[in-house]
């Protein structure tokens, strides 16, 4: 019974690390969003270096983070297996992703003129030659803002993927003191 209860203590101090850490990597998720958003208006070739180093910072400022976080914790605690590591990647990304996919979600539905909005209809432009006339009517009019539990979990689930996949990836590369037992 006591262990039941320390693993319970265990798993508590391990959704709570990640809350916290989750909510961090989230936040530059959407500052980078934010930024992207209010670059968007600019015109030339500035505009697409800026988008690319804010498309940057994003990519391997959340990777970094990720690390980070997961290397603090093996170096915190000395019971800590590959496997815990990965949990803690695993549940870092889940709070992470879900607001980042509220903010994506929140920016489609109350800001008309948003930075997604544009490139979805541009790309409907550009492909509404290939689609036959019933699939064209069906989509004349349509726009993101009309479907937001589309775009939250679009969002959430490419977000979470990409998160799972890193996260195996790094816990194999931090060391920590103890390996899983096999």
């Amino acid at each position: 019974m006591a262990l039941d209860m320390e693993e319970k203590t265990r798993n508590k101090a391990l959704w709570d690390l990640a809350s916290k850490d989750g909510i961090a990597l989230g936040m530059l998720s959407v500052a980078c969003l934010a930024l992207k958003q209010l670059l968007s208006g600019w015109e030339g070739g500035a505009s697409n270096l800026v988008g690319a180093l804010v498309w940057a910072i994003q990519f391997f400022g959340a990777i970094f983070l990720l690390r980070a976080f997961m290397k603090k914790f093996t170096e915190g605690n000395d019971e800590a297996t590959t496997l815990d590591t990965y949990m803690l990647g695993k549940r870092i990304c889940l709070f992470s992703s879900l607001i980042l996919a509220v903010a994506t979600t929140a920016l489609v539905v109350y800001y008309p003129d948003n930075l997604l909005t544009r490139q979805f209809n541009m790309m409907m432009e550009q492909y509404s030659s290939m689609m036959d006339a019933a699939s064209r009517e069906t989509l004349a009019g349509t726009t993101l803002s009309d479907s937001p539990g589309v775009i939250f979990f679009s969002q959430f689930i490419y977000a979470y993927v990409y998160g799972l996949v890193l996260s195996a990836i790094l816990s194999r590369r931090i060391p920590g003191p103890k390996t899983n037992p096999q």
